[in-house]
């Protein structure tokens, strides 16, 4: 209902006095009108996240990469090489490098396995650094670290160069995708904010880059994160815990997809509100909060 109020301005014009009233009456009344449902849509949208991407965020590969070439050695007695220092390169078969080339220097880091059944999914490849072929007037070929994210090593792998990412905009998605936890980048039990993940969903599950899911607790392994151990020949899997509710309450961590391969996908852990670890499981969030289920299995 409005609220009315008139203010004496000293004029004895009844007419006056009711302009000022309706006027008074009408911007009082109209800030107290219920807000529209387009107005309820805007403020129950989440707030713009801008993530930037890191470049030794690691992705899985599934298949080998194509590598274009190796690091033999550094020109020093140094081991542990960064940025300034100069590196001779063994070119892969049928593979030419030139002078200026820029490449990417990469390490297989570990194979990564199936929380639940073992089964090798890939293995973890993480980008160390760039390098700049350098002209040279033999037949070996030398590069510069002109760019390094941690130490590089003789054994490294050279992939070609992919400009850094531009920064994502979290977003949700049209469907509802499920997938796992498969592992974090270092090697963790515990597995909290700032941590950068690998899921089990990929391109050819609809996932693209910005893409939120939230986490919720699954059937993990028992005990440390490694859940297979390997001594010799022989193999001993370890029991797992009982799994829990087909689909609990409350999420308990988020994450945004930093970038995708055909079956795996990077994210980075925004929030938590307990430790996540392998094992957990991971739903992508949607638009309409109707939808239950995506198309990708």
């Amino acid at each position: 209902m409005p609220i009315w109020g008139c203010r004496h301005s000293g004029s004895r014009d009844v007419s006056h006095w009711t302009g000022v009233c309706v006027a008074v009456g009408l911007v009082i009344g109209a800030s107290l009108l219920p807000a529209s449902a387009q107005e309820r849509r805007e403020e129950s949208r989440p707030p713009v996240t801008t993530v930037p991407v890191p470049p030794e965020r690691g992705f899985i590969a599934t298949q080998p990469p194509e590598w274009v070439g190796t690091v033999v050695r550094g020109t020093t007695r140094t081991l542990m090489l960064g940025q300034g220092d100069e590196i001779q390169i063994l070119p892969a078969a049928g593979r030419t490098l030139k002078p200026g080339d820029r490449l990417t220097v990469a390490r297989v880091v570990r194979p990564v396995r199936h929380p639940h059944t073992g089964d090798r999914i890939g293995d973890l490849i993480v980008a160390q650094g760039v390098v700049v072929i350098r002209p040279t007037s033999g037949e070996q070929i030398y590069g510069e670290i002109v760019t390094s994210y941690t130490e590089i090593r003789a054994g490294d792998q050279l992939l070609p160069y992919e400009p850094p990412p531009r920064p994502l905009i979290a977003s949700r998605g049209p469907v509802r995708i499920q997938g796992l936890l498969i592992g974090a980048r270092e090697e963790l039990s515990a597995i909290g904010q700032g941590h950068i993940v690998y899921i089990d969903r990929g391109r050819r599950d609809k996932v693209e880059p910005g893409l939120l899911f939230m986490v919720f607790h699954g059937e993990r392994p028992f005990g440390l994160d490694a859940y297979e151990i390997e001594v010799g020949l022989k193999r001993m899997e370890v029991p797992k815990t009982p799994p829990r509710d087909p689909l609990p309450r409350e999420s308990i961590g988020q994450l945004v997809v930093l970038s995708v391969e055909e079956r795996t996908a990077t994210a980075l852990v925004l929030q938590s509100k307990q430790l996540l670890g392998r094992g957990d499981r991971v739903v992508s969030e949607v638009e309409d909060a109707s939808v239950r289920e995506g198309q990708a299995k």
